[in-house]
Order: C-alpha cells, then sequence, then structure tokens
C-alpha cells in the first residue's frame, strides 16, 4: 500500500494495469484513477501527535501553527519525510496552505523553517519516531492516525493526538494491479478479497484503517471512526508534481539549519 501519489505516478508511468472492481461506484470520484489504474481503500488523516504523560491535553497544539510555538523547542520529533507519503503530505499540505494565494512555495518554506527550529531529532522511520516519542526524548510530533492508534493501542504506548483544527490533509491509500503481472487473474481475485465489507471491518477494528467505501455499515466501525473533523482542500496534483522539489529544497536548505 502507499498514497494515492505515489500510485497515480506509478499509473503515469505505465506501471499498473487497468482493473475496475465490483465496487467502483461506491467510492468518491477523489478516491480512484480515472482510468481504473489504482483506487482507495482506506483514508488516512494526519494528526498531532503528543506523549500523554508529559504533555496535559489541554497544552496540546491545537492547529499547525500551534506547533511553531517556541514552547516547544527541542521537543518536537518529526519523521524523515522522503521517504515518507505521511510526512510527504503534511510538508506538502503546509506549503500549499500559502501556494495557493501567493503562487509560490516561499511562505511555505518559512513555516518549515519554524518547524525547523523547534525539532530536537527528524528520525529515520516511523517505528523510532513512536518509541522515542514514548521515551519523551521529544514530546510532540506529526503523524497519521492510524499509526498512532496502533501504538497506543496494541504497544500501549502514552499517546494521544488532536486533529487540526483547521483542517488535515487526507491520504487515501490505495491498491492496483502491477501491468503485466503473470497472474492478473488471481490479482484481481485477491483485490476483490482484500476489499470486501468483512475485511474492511477487519482492518478498521485490527489496524485502525477507516474504509474509503460509501456502502458499509458503519455502525460496524469503531465510534472514534464516526466523528467529524475538518479536511483541508489540497491539490494533490500539484503536491504530486512539486513534492520532490520542494523536499529537495528543505533537505537541502532548511533541514537542521534554523536551531
Amino acid at each position: 500500500g502507499a498514497a494515492h501519489t505515489t500510485f497515480q505516478t506509478a499509473a503515469d508511468e505505465n506501471l499498473l494495469a487497468s482493473y475496475r472492481p465490483t465496487w467502483s461506484d461506491r467510492v468518491a470520484a477523489s478516491s480512484h484513477d480515472p482510468q481504473d489504474r489504482w483506487y482507495g481503500i482506506y483514508e488516512t488523516p494526519e494528526v498531532i501527535v503528543y506523549n500523554s504523560e508529559a504533555v496535559r491535553p489541554e497544552d496540546a497544539p491545537r492547529d499547525w501553527d500551534d506547533v511553531l510555538n517556541p514552547k516547544w523547542h527541542e521537543k518536537v520529533l518529526i519523521r524523515n519525510p522522503n521517504p515518507s507519503d505521511s510526512m510527504r503530505a503534511i510538508f506538502g499540505a503546509m506549503i500549499w496552505r500559502f501556494h495557493k494565494d501567493t503562487g509560490s512555495p516561499e511562505k511555505g518554506y518559512d513555516w518549515l523553517r519554524r518547524l525547523d527550529a523547534n525539532v530536537h531529532e527528524y528520525t529515520a522511520d516511523g517505528t523510532l519516531l513512536m518509541q522515542k516519542l514514548a521515551r519523551r526524548e521529544g514530546l510532540i510530533s506529526l503523524w497519521n492516525l492510524p499509526d498512532v492508534w496502533i501504538y497506543k493501542e496494541q504497544r500501549r504506548f502514552p499517546l494521544a493526538y488532536v486533529i487540526p483544527a483547521s483542517g488535515t490533509p487526507v491520504i487515501s491509500d490505495g491498491i492496483a494491479i502491477v501491468r503485466g503481472a503473470p497472474n492478473e487473474a488471481e490479482a484481481q481475485r485477491f483485490y476483490e478479497f482484500a476489499t470486501t465489507p468483512e475485511n474492511l471491518f477487519h482492518a478498521a477494528r485490527t489496524y485502525y484503517r477507516i474504509p474509503v467505501r460509501t456502502d458499509i455499515d458503519r455502525s460496524q466501525l469503531p465510534g472514534w471512526m464516526n466523528e467529524p473533523f475538518n479536511r483541508m482542500s489540497v491539490d494533490w496534483e500539484l503536491l504530486r508534481k512539486q513534492g520532490n522539489e520542494w523536499l529537495r529544497y528543505w533537505d537541502t536548505e532548511i533541514r537542521g539549519r534554523s536551531r
């Protein structure tokens, strides 16, 4: 699995086969490729996560800009964004907030500089991020909601989260069939098997994955999945096309230079 932006890039590179699943009319148009080369099966909101033993709920950041408060200096942990679809979405959305009005990434870069000033460490992966947060090597972070639930419930890490008040980018995690696959018929059967309502409910209850399909009985999902939240409107196509350049600039001109 990966974010819809990654799947769309693979589709544009002619790496994915067209396949229209039996439930194709039960997902929003924004959650699948117009040529049926990938479909979203889960949606993944991004959140502010914090150590619940070290930070009181009333003191936790409520929105993206709150993470820039100097009181969090050296208390922010961030997963290296380069190999992470979640962090690419977060960094890209922070740039897009300003780009949509200015047509330039510069104010978004300024936001990332202010974030960098508060960062204690950029971790190599999400597992280290959660472990270091639990050990209080940092107190707050930005990460995806399903992972937070996994570490909170299954690993019993002292974690809590806030969905940013102004809105959060929501990734569609997808499924696709590789073009030219030697067992395409079997791949199609697995595609259908993995996306039955029963298996989507299992993924929701066991792995905290929020299903995209609109036809399932949402009363069978964990209660928190039905709580409303603000979705950030994002130009995903722009993020997909410009994201590598934005991250290259962050990596060479911002990372570790603001502290």
